[in-house]
């Protein structure tokens, strides 16, 4: 579908350019207007389900990494670079912790740098109870993200699982603007774990046969 949107693109500005060579044609317009075969559902990556909407919620926010439709490597958007990666264990828990730093030049739409809090206001909203999403059972496996006291674009993901998928999973999903979203700061003051921990608990019970906890 991205390829296609790519296409698309290019394919309209040929034709335009093609156009703007003969001295009587008027100038080129100053936007590309294309149109969707659809209407989309919304534009909030988690409340949204069809491809008319992520088509457009892929312009609007980035991800940490994210994969190049032609070669298909996994590549820094928001990040500066793959995350460096180690070993972990808290005795009750083992795997990788990532570690990821975003790039200064990474800013909001009002000009305020993208931080780590961004990251970890996204994962309360991804495992807010509140808020149905598919993203929460591919993310089970985070356990803590800790944050850098002297940098605050950098931190630490720390996956309970050795899996090389849970480096994919933990930083190609989009970002949001907590300024936009929590204006009120009323996420800040619960901490990430506390969701994570409902998270955890419900996950075990299903996986128990418990069926739906209440």
């Amino acid at each position: 579908m991205r390829r296609c949107f790519v296409f698309l693109l290019l394919w309209g500005l040929v034709t335009i350019g093609g156009g703007s060579c003969s001295g009587d044609r008027p100038a080129l317009p100053e936007a590309l207007r294309i149109r969707l075969a659809g209407e989309p559902d919304g534009l909030h990556p988690l409340l949204a389900k069809s491809t008319y909407s992520w088509q457009l919620i892929d312009l609007l926010f980035q991800p940490l990494l994210q994969f190049d439709p032609e070669s298909l490597e996994l590549l820094p958007v928001l990040a500066v670079a793959a995350p460096e990666v180690r070993p972990w264990n808290d005795g009750t828990a083992k795997g990788l912790a990532y570690t990821f730093e975003i790039r200064e030049a990474a800013r909001w739409d009002n000009g305020r740098p993208v931080l780590a809090s961004d990251y970890v206001f996204t994962l309360k909203c991804i495992f807010n109870p509140l808020v149905p999403n598919i993203f929460r059972s591919y993310l089970d496996f985070i356990r803590a993200v800790e944050l850098d006291p002297n940098n605050p674009r950098r931190f630490t993901v720390l996956c309970a699982s050795d899996y090389f998928l849970t480096r994919v999973a933990s930083a190609n999903f989009e970002v949001y603007p907590e300024y936009a979203y929590d204006p009120e700061g009323l996420l800040s003051a619960i901490p990430l774990e506390a969701f994570l921990a409902d998270a955890l608990r419900s996950s075990l019970w299903l996986r128990s046969g418990g069926g739906q906890p209440s």
